[in-house]
């Protein structure tokens, strides 16, 4: 018998793996907790006396594990979400018990995922011909890492196919030499609302990151439809991070601009 071209005993597999798994990260979260080595010397007779059957844990790492093979097949990508799921499961956990993450060290575990979608992903960046746009690109190039672009050659329609095959936006483009003020909001505020709307319309959770400006804070045009565009990420988004940028300088930056 097979389910999504994979025998079902693979899913057997892969649920007892995910049970012992479950069962090993209950007795590491007590360990961690207790401020002890996970791994020592007496391993097995500190695990035996303190062994404890953590029933939920088992199975919500079990049925995980099912839905990951289901949707990945037998791949990479399986293996990542695989050897991820019980570190994210460990410090839930934790943090559940001891409220140990600060916000903080929240931000960090999202940058760290945006640093394994861009490791192992192929990443969306809009204003990708922008100064910033155009050093990211020679970036992630020279390290061979996988982009797609969005720019503004590319016709609005091909949007919703880009932020569909991505496994994460940099969201670059922005307007901030206008002809007219209305193009501050065309550019700023109405292009980020179509992403996100986009991004919610397809049931998307992409890690995005918006890059916006130290303007937002400032009473004027090009600050006002950044800002619009930063609440408008923070009230439908949660997968989305604001940067805040400075005065940016480097390589091919326009001077006096």
């Amino acid at each position: 018998m097979y389910v999504n071209d994979l025998p079902i005993y693979y899913y057997f597999i892969i649920g007892i793996i995910g049970i012992l798994i479950g069962q090993y990260m209950d007795w590491v979260i007590k360990r961690l907790r207790a401020k002890e080595r996970v791994i020592c010397k007496d391993f097995f007779k500190s695990y035996l006396k303190s062994f404890h059957i953590n029933i939920p844990l088992m199975l919500i790492t079990a049925t995980i594990y099912v839905f990951v093979l289901y949707f990945h097949g037998i791949s990479f990508e399986c293996l990542e979400y695989v050897l991820i799921t019980p570190i994210l499961l460990g410090i839930f956990e934790i943090d559940r018990k001891d409220h140990i993450i600060p916000n903080r060290l929240v931000l960090c575990l999202f940058e760290v995922g945006i640093i394994f979608a861009i490791i192992f992903g192929c990443g969306l960046v809009t204003g990708a011909n922008g100064f910033i746009g155009t050093n990211l690109q020679s970036f992630l190039k020279e390290s061979d890492i996988e982009i797609d672009t969005y720019t503004k050659e590319n016709q609005l329609n091909e949007l919703e196919g880009k932020i569909k095959s991505a496994d994460y936006i940099v969201h670059l483009a922005r307007v901030n030499r206008p002809q007219t003020p209305e193009e501050f909001f065309e550019g700023n505020t109405d292009l980020t609302k179509i992403i996100v709307d986009l991004l919610n319309k397809n049931n998307l959770k992409t890690p995005m990151i918006f890059s916006s400006s130290i303007q937002a804070a400032l009473d004027n045009d090009y600050g006002k439809s950044k800002r619009l565009a930063e609440d408008y990420i923070f009230d439908n988004y949660p997968s989305g991070i604001v940067f805040r940028l400075h005065n940016v300088f480097g390589k091919g930056c326009q001077p006096n601009y």
